[in-house]
């Protein structure tokens, strides 16, 4: 017969999983659009206008990366104007975790029409052809001569005054296809036998995101959405009175989890390369958030033998799982 909790002692330990998926756009419910605007200064810095609305998630900086990458040039010479209805083209929306995923893509393709645009000109300063370029270090660079270059300033002061144009360009992508990103989740609780306080001592997030375009940010948005998740299973949600009026209205009633409440976060990223994705790439958004909640209320569970069915699990709710 196994021993009560009083023998055990005042704490007990308990670890729990949980697995989860979201997909990563709009796609096949909806025409899920993003469209890019790119337009080369006389200098050959870059300024690009896109409809995304970044909330703080990164889906700007990521475009950024992407047309540094397909364009050779440098991030600090890329600018961007974002979410100007007066100027940005359209953008179905900061949702359905589709910010890498289909307005990356965008980024990519827009990218790559303007790369054609300027190994043309390149071609003709180099006297060579477009097939032999190659794009780095904010110059387009002939393939089968060694250093011999022309920088991205050059191009442009040569479109003006040569052909009369500025370089620019717009693409409005459409996806395709609605790949899954998912994760498996791991936490490690203790529960307080004498007051049914919980509180969480280990955490490890494992995500398939496809190639991790910015893996600080990813790391970020993971660590993110364990906070959210382990206050959505423990401390969130609305008290209503007998009235149905909210009783806490202010964050100090509804408690979100602090700095020193938060358990160490390991985080692990399998980056099975994503055909259809930009360079490989699938979204994090929603999923990282998906698989916390269960996590967490799985490791209560296995700590105090009964199984919670419902969150956020308070301290009152673990002494009645106790008692029964």
């Amino acid at each position: 017969m196994e021993a009560s909790w009083k023998e055990k002692g005042r704490y007990l330990i308990g670890v729990g999983m949980a697995c989860g998926s979201h997909g990563t756009s709009m796609f096949p419910f909806m025409p899920d659009i993003t469209g890019i605007t790119i337009k080369m200064n006389e200098d050959g810095t870059i300024v690009f206008t896109t409809g995304t609305s970044d909330m703080g998630n990164g889906s700007v900086t990521t475009q950024c990366m992407l047309i540094s990458e397909v364009l050779g040039i440098p991030l600090d010479h890329i600018a961007y104007i974002k979410t100007d209805t007066d100027a940005a083209m359209s953008d179905l929306g900061a949702y359905a975790s589709r910010g890498t995923y289909t307005s990356g893509h965008a980024a990519v393709k827009t990218a790559q029409i303007m790369r054609d645009k300027i190994a043309v000109l390149a071609a003709e300063l180099l006297d060579t052809t477009t097939d032999n370029l190659d794009f780095h270090d904010d110059a387009v660079w002939c393939v089968d001569i060694h250093r011999k270059f022309v920088s991205m300033k050059e191009i442009a002061v040569h479109a003006r005054e040569k052909h009369q144009e500025d370089l620019s360009c717009s693409y409005m992508f459409h996806s395709e296809a609605g790949p899954m990103s998912s994760g498996a989740h791991f936490a490690k609780v203790q529960v307080d036998m004498e007051n049914g306080s919980v509180k969480v001592l280990d955490y490890t997030a494992v995500h398939d995101i496809g190639k991790a375009l910015n893996p600080m940010g990813v790391e970020g948005q993971i660590e993110g959405a364990v906070q959210m998740g382990i206050g959505y299973a423990l401390t969130e949600g609305f008290i209503l009175d007998d009235k149905g009026k909210v009783k806490n209205t202010t964050l100090k009633q509804y408690h979100m989890l602090n700095a020193q409440e938060m358990p160490p976060i390991k985080v692990g990223l399998v980056e099975q390369i994503e055909q259809s994705g930009p360079f490989g790439a699938k979204s994090i958004g929603e999923c990282s958030v998906v698989p916390v909640a269960a996590a967490v209320a799985n490791a209560v569970s296995n700590a105090v033998g009964k199984q919670v069915k419902r969150i956020p699990v308070r301290p009152a709710d673990v002494m009645k799982l106790i008692e029964s």
